[in-house]
C-alpha cells in the first residue's frame, strides 16, 4: 500500500486517506479504534467465564439488543 492511497476502516467500513509512512492505519477515527480494543477485550475475557445456562441464556439477550441498536448513519446526516 502506497503513501496517499485510500483504505477501509476496520469497524465501521468506510474509507479515509493513508498517510502513514510506516504502518498503515487499519482504523478511520480514535472511536473506531476504541471500540475494537474493547470489543476485544471482551471476547478474551468472556472466555474467561464459566457461565450457567441462566446467565448464558441473560447475556446472549442483552447483546442481542445491543447488536440491534447498531444504526448506519451516511456521513451527509452527521453534518
Amino acid at each position: 500500500m502506497s503513501i496517499g492511497t485510500k483504505t477501509k476502516c476496520l469497524i465501521c467500513g468506510h474509507t479515509f486517506p493513508n498517510k502513514s509512512k510506516f504502518r498503515p492505519k487499519e482504523y478511520c477515527s480514535d472511536n473506531c479504534k476504541d471500540l475494537s480494543k474493547f470489543l476485544h477485550a471482551f471476547e478474551r475475557n468472556l472466555y474467561k467465564v464459566d457461565f450457567n445456562e441462566d446467565y448464558s441464556n441473560k447475556l446472549k439477550s442483552q447483546l442481542f439488543l445491543i447488536a440491534n441498536q447498531i444504526k448506519c448513519i451516511s456521513k451527509k446526516a452527521k453534518k
